[in-house]
């Protein structure tokens, strides 16, 4: 990749040509073996990215790096995120998994039923780190693949969701339950059938008594388990009544909470996850934010107007990468033309 950058330097590119060469000759290198092979390490990370954006700019940074890799409808260059690009690819595997109901399919599939879970349980959950799923016996590859999906997904606190669908939402390695930071995973109650937070209430909303989970397997912490349990969902039996608990059955879904909407996983490909990614990285120009105030332009639908207007419909990509720059004040304009003439009014 190094030797590519080196060989394109020579030759006068415009910023949206450097991207183009990014996503076209550089990152295609990247993805076959990307998708088949578990994630690399952050510091290779860190490396691609360095590379990148030296080839971008040469020299200094001048625009966010999170600016850059939005829409050019957004303000942004349409510049790969290597992270988010490897992790849409793992993300990617999920739809492939709940469509093809085959031998993969049925070997993971059983791994989870040794735990009383099923994939669907998996993907109701929201957990980010591949650690907090060595309960269940799982290549590294198919636990990044879970946590990637995850980070994909947009998950709302409990503050903006309805009762119903609290009840709904897994207990263990769930975001919004958290204890010392860290979500909540205990095995044996697991493998006891208590999965949900329904199972937690009783039929009049009121949280289950010790009594009720005498039957447990392996009572060595329970009660220790239980007052975790206890003091992490206080905050949600302030918020809200559960007496319809009983009236609450889960099912398997399908579709999914994102960035970008409410979708159906079937048919989804990287480039959706990836998508959905940049939507939650993406940051808006800097230079927007001061323009707004200046000439008054707060509609979102103005702004995308001004860049497909300006930059992204224009053929001649020079003169594009003029507009650009203007936009983003990064052009020597005015006061800035000279340094020494100071009396170049603004």
């Amino acid at each position: 990749m190094e030797k590519l950058f080196e060989s394109w330097k020579r030759r006068k590119l415009t910023l949206f040509g450097k991207a183009c060469i990014i996503r076209t000759l550089a990152i295609s290198k990247l993805v076959y073996t990307s998708s088949i092979l578990c994630l690399p390490d952050s510091n290779f990370i860190k490396r691609i990215q360095r590379l990148i954006f030296n080839f971008i700019w040469e020299k200094t940074e001048i625009i966010k790096r999170n600016t850059l890799i939005g829409d050019i409808a957004k303000g942004g260059l349409s510049i790969v995120d290597i992270d988010c690009k490897l992790k849409s690819l793992k993300a990617a595997w999920i739809p492939r998994l709940l469509n093809s109901k085959g031998i993969l399919f049925d070997i993971l599939s059983n791994q989870c039923k040794k735990l009383n879970i099923d994939i669907h349980f998996l993907l109701k959950c929201s957990t980010t780190k591949t650690e907090t799923l060595d309960s269940i016996k799982l290549p590294l590859f198919y636990k990044e693949i879970f946590c990637c999906f995850n980070e994909c997904k947009r998950e709302l606190h409990f503050e903006k969701r309805s009762p119903d669908d609290i009840l709904q939402q897994p207990i263990w390695n769930n975001c919004n339950l958290v204890y010392k930071g860290n979500s909540v995973f205990f095995e044996n109650w697991i493998k006891s059938g208590i999965l949900y937070i329904k199972d937690l209430f009783d039929d009049e909303g009121n949280f289950r008594r010790l009594e009720h989970y005498a039957n447990i397997i392996n009572k060595s912490n329970w009660l220790c388990e239980y007052k975790i349990l206890f003091q992490i969902t206080k905050s949600i039996r302030r918020l809200y009544s559960f007496s319809n608990v009983n009236f609450i059955n889960i099912q398997s879904v399908m579709s999914f909470n994102f960035p970008l909407g409410y979708y159906n996983l079937t048919g989804k490909s990287s480039n959706f996850f990836y998508k959905n990614l940049i939507e939650k990285k993406f940051c808006k120009p800097s230079s927007q934010l001061i323009l707004r105030k200046e000439f008054e332009i707060y509609d979102e639908k103005s702004w995308k107007n001004i860049y497909e207007c300006k930059i992204k419909d224009i053929k001649d990509k020079h003169v594009a990468e003029f507009s650009y720059k203007l936009l983003n004040n990064i052009l020597c304009n005015n006061v800035y033309v000279s340094k020494w003439k100071k009396d170049i009014s603004n």
